[in-house]
């Protein structure tokens, strides 16, 4: 087994060493699957060995900085190093504050941790709520039946479109989920074990006047003068498509109205509304 162990590690640093580019991305030849696995056929007489490659940038398990009810040095430090970037402008000490109040957010206890704060200061708002005192939540994917059938016809309609003659000449084998997937249980197996948020978070101070709005029409924080937020965050709904292009117009909208411009008059469009199977 020892063996077996130490050829699979060899055969992968060697895939990687071959790499000469000053960037990684899953498109290059060391992350195809099948490319890998034709080539650690040379290591055995029988077989191969298979390589699962997972993008994990941009992932950070917040609820594990608590363990044990006490800091998580791991995690803490990761947390440290990822807030004293240069894009958030904070130093050691203001990111060590942001933690602490993270800490004391998800631990169980009430006892406040440095610069954090816990149920007292929540209660004691203008809007009182309780302290969290447990792990974040999940965003608990494909766990309505609507969004099962939405991701499966997502997958049947991206293929009918590929199908289409004019791809003829440029269609080649579908790489995922792959042509044996086809039934709706593996496509949602599929996409239980591949899908990924596509790190587009959005909606998340959103713009209007009920309680939960945290931006006015002018993207005006409520409450607070001279703050303005300007990005996706202020959607009260995500989009239908990709928010590139809608956060760009937010921000045409927003340097018109800082600037005093007049606005151009609102025009009604009509755009597509999805109806599901289960709306009926």
């Amino acid at each position: 087994m020892q063996g077996i162990t130490s050829s699979v590690l060899y055969g992968g640093e060697t895939f990687l060493i071959e790499d000469s580019n000053n960037f990684d991305s899953l498109n290059e030849d060391w992350a195809n699957l099948e490319l890998i696995s034709a080539g650690s056929s040379a290591f055995f007489d029988e077989g191969h060995f298979m390589l699962n490659i997972t993008d994990e940038s941009g992932k950070i398990p917040i609820n594990q900085l608590v363990k044990d009810g006490e800091y998580n040095s791991d995690i803490e430090d990761v947390l440290i190093r990822f807030l004293t970037l240069s894009e958030f402008n904070l130093d050691g000490n203001q990111a060590g504050d942001i933690i602490d109040a993270v800490k004391d957010w998800i631990d169980e206890d009430d006892e406040i941790t440095g610069f954090g704060a816990e149920n007292m200061y929540y209660e004691d708002l203008d809007e009182p709520y309780p302290c969290k005192n447990g792990p974040l939540d999940s965003v608990d994917y494909l766990s309505t039946e609507q969004e099962k059938l939405q991701w499966v016809q997502a997958i049947k309609c991206s293929r009918r479109i590929i199908e289409q003659q004019a791809f003829d000449e440029l269609r080649g084998k579908e790489l995922a989920p792959g042509s044996e997937v086809q039934s709706d249980e593996e496509i949602l197996d599929f996409v239980a074990k591949a899908g990924e948020s596509a790190y587009h978070p959005s909606c998340t101070r959103k713009m209007g006047y009920d309680n939960m709005a945290v931006v006015d029409k002018d993207l005006k924080v409520h409450g607070i003068e001279n703050l303005r937020v300007v990005d996706a965050s202020v959607m009260p709904a995500i989009t239908n498509g990709n928010i590139y292009a809608p956060v760009m117009m937010i921000a045409e909208k927003a340097a018109d109205t800082i600037l005093g411009n007049t606005p151009l008059s609102p025009v009604q469009e009509a755009y597509y509304v999805h109806q599901s199977e289960l709306d009926g």
